[in-house]
């Protein structure tokens, strides 16, 4: 756990704190064992929630709201917990479209992070705690952190395996939906019969989107004359594929909290038919 823990850590700081949490632990002579590690580890989540979930982000995503009207400033601990899971996406959106449920684990960890709190406060029953709680609590304690940090990278996954998801959608009600000049102007009538994608990946990312690529062929089925020419062997018909190249943003940060696309375009490239 400490290793996976660690990897997920963003800066030095955040390191030596961890470190230094830990060795509270190994410090089996100190009374003050426990109350330490319990201190130091409740600062390293604050820290790192903080880092993952700014207060003017957490406050401009679409899903929050005021926790208390007499403290407007106030972010709670669980709405940074979401907004590190989640971001703008409310959790409906989450749990429904992604199939990502945040609720046991994110209350799992702000249960534990109580817990660390109670030792915080040195009192007869909190001070010199025997090995056997200490190791249950510290265990039950990084377990959830790393269970948190753990659920952060599956939510992340999970987006980025539904903004390949829109460009599909995309694809399929474009190809199938729209009418393309660069065919349209090949024949009399036409009709797609169907598209292969060769290539599709992420070439980059910002703030709040993600910006994909894809490439393939379509394939078209060319009629020369009408129906009734066909009918009456006047007209002619051919098959042929032709390349295609699309771009296309998928954006996750937006009023709505979901994921869709801004900016579809697909391109077909007409210029072998001619050759």
């Amino acid at each position: 756990m400490e290793y996976e823990i660690e990897n997920h850590l963003a800066s030095d700081f955040e390191r030596q704190l961890f470190k230094a949490s830990l060795y509270n632990l190994k410090d089996s002579g100190n009374p003050l064992r426990l109350n330490n590690f319990a201190y130091s580890l409740r600062e390293l989540t604050r820290h790192f929630l903080e880092r993952l979930a700014p207060d003017g982000e957490v406050r401009q995503a679409p899903w929050y709201r005021i926790h208390d009207p007499k403290k407007p400033e106030m972010i709670t601990r669980t709405q940074r917990m979401q907004y590190a899971v989640h971001g703008w996406l409310v959790p409906e959106y989450v749990k429904s479209e992604l199939g990502v449920d945040t609720e046991d684990i994110i209350k799992e960890l702000n249960d534990g992070i109580n817990r660390l709190s109670k030792f915080t406060h040195v009192n007869p029953s909190t001070f010199n705690c025997d090995d056997n709680t200490t190791k249950q609590l510290s265990n039950e304690i990084l377990e959830s952190v790393l269970s948190f940090f753990q659920l952060i990278d599956e939510s992340r996954k999970r987006v980025e395996e539904a903004a390949f998801d829109c460009v599909d959608e995309e694809m399929v009600s474009s190809f199938y939906g729209t009418t393309f000049n660069e065919i349209d102007m090949l024949a009399t009538h036409h009709e797609i019969e169907c598209f292969i994608v060769s290539r599709m990946d992420k070439t980059g990312e910002d703030d709040g989107n993600f910006y994909m690529e894809a490439d393939g062929e379509v394939h078209v089925r060319l009629q020369y004359g009408s129906d009734g020419d066909m009918r009456r062997g006047d007209g002619h018909e051919m098959h042929t594929s032709l390349p295609f190249t699309s771009t296309f943003t998928v954006s996750f940060k937006n009023e709505k909290g979901d994921l869709h696309l801004t900016d579809p375009n697909i391109e077909i490239d007409n210029s072998s038919f001619y050759e």
